[in-house]
């Protein structure tokens, strides 16, 4: 055999099991891509709820230090209303009406008038 032929013949087993393994990774890559892809779909609800999360925990966030603020204004207003009622001077106090002892009037009886023995009766028509 020729040096030529026999190079011939070794260039196109190389170009074969070079053509073959390429085509093996080929599709082994292919198979990762779609896990890959089905991998990163299922990661996509999730980033989405983060992101719900993370604008929700601003919103909190930001409503808490409202809220906080209102308190400490709250606060201050009742100290300074507590400090005017501790420097005011005491209002004058009622005198309390005087007990008065209430006699009861006497009642006048009626008279019964005496019996005299005779009967009352209606009289008929």
């Amino acid at each position: 055999m020729d040096l030529e032929v026999m190079k011939q013949v070794f260039m196109e087993a190389l170009e074969a099991a070079v053509t073959s393994e390429l085509r093996k990774l080929k599709e082994r890559v292919n198979v990762v891509d779609r896990t890959e892809r089905d991998l990163l779909g299922h990661f996509d609800p999730i980033y989405r709820r983060l992101e719900q999360n993370e604008a929700e925990f601003y919103v909190i966030k930001e409503t808490l230090k409202r809220m906080e603020n209102e308190y400490h204004a709250l606060k201050e207003m009742l100290n300074t209303i507590k400090g005017r009622l501790e420097t005011a001077p005491a209002p004058p106090t009622a005198a309390a009406p005087a007990k008065v002892a209430l006699k009861k009037a006497p009642v006048a009886k009626k008279k019964q008038p005496k019996p005299t023995g005779k009967r009352r009766t209606a009289k008929r028509k």
